[in-house]
């Protein structure tokens, strides 16, 4: 897939979850960075904003993972076409702070896909900074079609 290939598909994901403008993914306002040809890694970010904080002034950890299983599950809507998933296991481990104001950027990797499953790891990063502040695995069950996060749509 090419990474033309891989935008145009992003963007067509972000007008399917744009539906309704207080959906989590539309509030999250994920931005495509990167896709590697060759190792098929998948690079986003999301603006760390003011409504994303916990009650110590940093990023949720909720949101964390909320960014993580969006970001993932963009991975493999770009690759499965014809498919609807849903996530079945979302684990994160958090290792460092993120500040508000910052981007959270996320380069996720798919390490199996499989026929019903498929498994992605990512880690993530403060934008400008290669130290890693949290990281996660999912896993992602294919659905023949139709239902996607609890609406009706084709994805």
């Amino acid at each position: 897939m090419t990474k033309r290939e891989v935008i145009a598909r992003i963007e067509e994901i972000k007008e399917l979850h744009s539906i309704k403008n207080n959906e989590v993914n539309s509030l999250m306002k994920i931005t495509y960075e990167d896709y590697s040809e060759e190792t098929g890694e998948m690079t986003v970010s999301f603006p760390v904003d003011e409504w994303m904080s916990n009650p110590g002034g940093l990023m949720h950890g909720g949101v964390i993972a909320t960014a993580f299983d969006i970001a993932l599950g963009y991975h493999t809507l770009v690759v499965e076409r014809e498919k609807a998933i849903v996530t079945t296991n979302l684990s994160i481990q958090y290792l460092k702070q993120i500040p508000l104001g910052s981007r959270f950027v996320v380069k996720s990797k798919m390490t199996r896909n499989g026929k019903s499953l498929v498994h992605l790891h990512a880690e993530g990063f403060v934008e400008g900074s290669d130290e890693i502040v949290a990281t996660s695995t999912c896993t992602y069950m294919k659905l023949d079609s139709g239902v996607n996060a609890g609406t009706k749509m084709k994805v």
